[in-house]
C-alpha cells in the first residue's frame, strides 16, 4: 500500500508542479510544437485544404510552427485552437480501459528548443507504456533537444517520428509505435527538403534463422542482436500546391554489429550498396505525392518492401502497400464541414523478414501502419464546426485483416533457398480473415470558461468478427 501511495503522490506532484511550465521556462515564445499524435495535426491539415498552409512541408511530423497567418473566419474557427499543450489526461474504453496522464514542459530560446513530456498510465491496454510497476506504467512520451539555425535543424532525443502524406497512419513510418531514441536532421528551402533519421532500436534475443519447412519449424543458434534503423527522405515542392516525396529506409543489425557508415549518408542511395557489398539488409522505399486545390486535397503513398523485377524461382510475391486519401472542405457549399476519407491496402509479407532483427517493428509494435501487414481498410470522417468552440464529428472504419503478422515466420528456407519450396499463392487476406466495423460519434469542446481547455469525447461501437458489438469510447482533457 505504501508503494501505491508513493506512485500516486508522484503523479499528483507531476500534474501540479508542471501545470505552468510553458510560462515559467519559456524565455522567448516564438515557436509552436505539435506532436504527430496530437489532435491539432488534423486541424492543421484542414487549414491547408482550406488554402491556409501553416506548415510548408506537412509530411515530416512533428511540426515546429513559427507563425500562424490570419484570415477572417478561418482564424476565428480554427487557428485559435492551435496552442501548446501543458497538461493532458486521457481515458479510453474498449476491451481494457485505462487512464493516461502526461505533462508538457518546454524551454525555448533561439536557436535551442527543449521538450519534456513524461507519461503515466493506469490500466491494462496495449497503449504505450505497458510495463507496469504495481498499479502504473511510466515512460517519457518525448524528451529531446532541438537546434535550428536558418535552414538547418537537428533533433536529438526520444520522440514518435512520423513521415508521410496521411494525417492518420502512414505506411512507412506511422508514429504510432513507442517513442524511440534517435537523431533527426533536416535541411529545407523554398522548393525542397532533405531529412535524415537514425535510431538504435532495442536489442533482440532471437534465432538467427527461422522458417517453416515441411510443417516443421527450424531454428539455429539463439543470439543477442543489436538493431538499427536509418531513414532519409527528399520532399520536392515544384509548386506550392504540389508535394512529391521519396523515402528510403533500412533496418539492419546482428550480434556485435555497429552502425554502418554507408547508412549514415543522407544523400547516397542505399539499395545499390547491398548488391555491391553483398549484404542483405531490409530496405524499404516509399513514394508519395499530394495535390492541394482550394477546398480539396488528394494524396497517395506507395510502399515497396520488396518488388520482384524478374520472376522468382520460389514464386515470391511483391511485398507492397498503398494508400489513397481525399480531403474536402465545405462540399456542395455546405459551410463549416470537413471530410477525410482513406483507403489502405498492405500485402501479406510486407514488413516481415526471414531474419528476426530486420523485421519492421520496435518493442513488439509495428513501425509502419499500426495494423501491420495483410489487411485493407476504408475510413471516413466528417467534422462539423458547430460553433467556434464546439465541433461534432462522426467516423466509420471497415477493416479486413488476414492472418499475416510482422513477426510471422518466413514461409520458405533462406541462405540458401531450397528448390521445390514456394511461397503460398495467397498473398493478401490469408486465413483466418477477421473483419472489423468501427463507428463513432464525438464532440470536441474548446476554451471552457476562462481556461484554455480542450475537452475531446467520443462514443461508439466496434464489431470484431469473433465478437458481438462492444462499446468503445474516449475522453481527453488538454490544457493549452
Amino acid at each position: 500500500m505504501g508503494c501505491n501511495k508513493s506512485i500516486l503522490t508522484t503523479v499528483f506532484i507531476l500534474m501540479i508542479s508542471h501545470t505552468f511550465p510553458t510560462v515559467i521556462l519559456s524565455e522567448v515564445k516564438n515557436l509552436l510544437y505539435v506532436p504527430s499524435n496530437d489532435q491539432l495535426i488534423e486541424t492543421i491539415e484542414e487549414l491547408r485544404v482550406r488554402g491556409l498552409p501553416i506548415v510548408r512541408y506537412p509530411n515530416i511530423k512533428n511540426y515546429f510552427i513559427k507563425e500562424i497567418p490570419k484570415q477572417e473566419w478561418l482564424d476565428e474557427w480554427l487557428t485559435y485552437k492551435i496552442r501548446q499543450p501543458v497538461f493532458k489526461t486521457e481515458t479510453t474504453l474498449d476491451s481494457t480501459s485505462d487512464v493516461r496522464v502526461t505533462t508538457f514542459i518546454s524551454y525555448e530560446k533561439e536557436p535551442i528548443d527543449i521538450i519534456l513530456e513524461p507519461a503515466v498510465k493506469f490500466g491494462n491496454s496495449q497503449l504505450w507504456p505497458t510495463k507496469k510497476y504495481k498499479i502504473a506504467a511510466a515512460d517519457y512520451e518525448r524528451v529531446f533537444t532541438r537546434v535550428a539555425v536558418k535552414s538547418f535543424s537537428f533533433l536529438l532525443g526520444k520522440e514518435r517520428f512520423a513521415i508521410g502524406q496521411s494525417p492518420r497512419h502512414n505506411l512507412l513510418l506511422s508514429g504510432s509505435f513507442p517513442p524511440m531514441d534517435g537523431v533527426l536532421a533536416a535541411y529545407e528551402n523554398l522548393r525542397f527538403k532533405i531529412s535524415f533519421l537514425f535510431s538504435r532500436l532495442e536489442d533482440l534475443l532471437a534465432d538467427t534463422l527461422e522458417y517453416m519447412f515441411n510443417g516443421d519449424t527450424i531454428y539455429t543458434d539463439t543470439v543477442n542482436s543489436r538493431r538499427f534503423i536509418s531513414l532519409h527522405r527528399v520532399d520536392l515542392l515544384p509548386k506550392d500546391w504540389i508535394n512529391i516525396g521519396f523515402t528510403e529506409a533500412v533496418i539492419y543489425g546482428g550480434p556485435n554489429v555497429i552502425p554502418d557508415l554507408h547508412y549514415l549518408n543522407p544523400i547516397a542511395l542505399w539499395l545499390p550498396y547491398q548488391f555491391i557489398k553483398g549484404v542483405d539488409n531490409n530496405i524499404f522505399w516509399g513514394i508519395d505525392g499530394r495535390i492541394d486545390i482550394k477546398n480539396l486535397a488528394v494524396y497517395g503513398e506507395l510502399l515497396i518492401d520488396d518488388f520482384q523485377l524478374l520472376p522468382d524461382a520460389q514464386k515470391e510475391p511483391n511485398h507492397i502497400g498503398c494508400m489513397v486519401g481525399i480531403e474536402v472542405a465545405d462540399p456542395l457549399k455546405l459551410q463549416r464541414i470537413f471530410i477525410l476519407s482513406e483507403y489502405t491496402r498492405i500485402t501479406r509479407w510486407t514488413y516481415t523478414s526471414f531474419i528476426p532483427w530486420q523485421r519492421w517493428e520496435y518493442l513488439g509494435y509495428p513501425i509502419g501502419h499500426p495494423m501491420g501487414p495483410d489487411f485493407d481498410n476504408v475510413f471516413a470522417k466528417v467534422t462539423y464546426h458547430f460553433t467556434p468552440t464546439v465541433d461534432f464529428y462522426g467516423e466509420i472504419s471497415y477493416t479486413r485483416h488476414g492472418g499475416g503478422k510482422v513477426n510471422a515466420l518466413w514461409p520458405i528456407p533462406e541462405h540458401p533457398r531450397i528448390n521445390g519450396t514456394y511461397f503460398p499463392t495467397n498473398n493478401f487476406l490469408s486465413p483466418t480473415v477477421q473483419t472489423y466495423l468501427d463507428t463513432r460519434l464525438g464532440i470536441s469542446i474548446f476554451k471552457i470558461s476562462r481556461y484554455n481547455l480542450n475537452i475531446f469525447a467520443e462514443v461508439g461501437i466496434c464489431k470484431p468478427s469473433y465478437k458481438k458489438y462492444i462499446p468503445v469510447g474516449k475522453i481527453a482533457i488538454t490544457w493549452r
